[in-house]
């Protein structure tokens, strides 16, 4: 039952590094857009763009970039509801349990980046660590 609750709460705690991910696709997606659609980028010379075949080509790239743009902007508000998750679900961790499961989940920090900052070992960072997950199963079952 532990392992289940566990692996429940490991989604939680690494859905922002999921929904990140998918935000520096969306980002590698406009820049790439941009590169298709403007292939020799933009001039401004009395506030008019200069460069352009046609305006088709404009309203495409503008099109797309909006759509991109929407995008981003569900998935930042995706990443701050992920973020509050976990910081909801770490708040009663000891205070260094607490600090290692948000730099590594919030953070993507390393456990030797970790160990680094806390003054630690890696080893005791990945004990650290294994100790905070077993507490959150074991809160959350009792809460559950």
């Amino acid at each position: 039952m532990i392992d289940a609750t566990r692996d429940f709460l490991l989604q939680i705690l690494r859905r922002p590094e999921r929904v990140k991910r998918r935000i520096l696709a969306v980002d590698s997606k406009i820049v790439e857009s941009r590169a298709e659609m403007l292939p020799g980028g933009l001039s401004y010379n009395d506030d008019r763009v200069q460069g352009f075949q046609a305006s088709d080509k404009l309203e495409k790239y503008a099109d797309a970039v909006l759509y991109l743009w929407s995008e981003r902007k569900k998935l930042v508000a995706e990443y701050e509801d992920a973020v509050g998750e976990v910081m909801k679900l770490t708040e009663r961790l000891p205070d260094r349990q607490r600090r290692a499961l948000r730099m590594r989940h919030l953070q993507g920090k390393s456990n030797g980046e970790i160990a680094e900052e806390m003054g630690a070992s890696k080893r005791w960072v990945q004990k650290l660590c294994k100790e905070a997950y077993e507490n959150l199963a074991k809160t959350f079952n009792q809460t559950a």
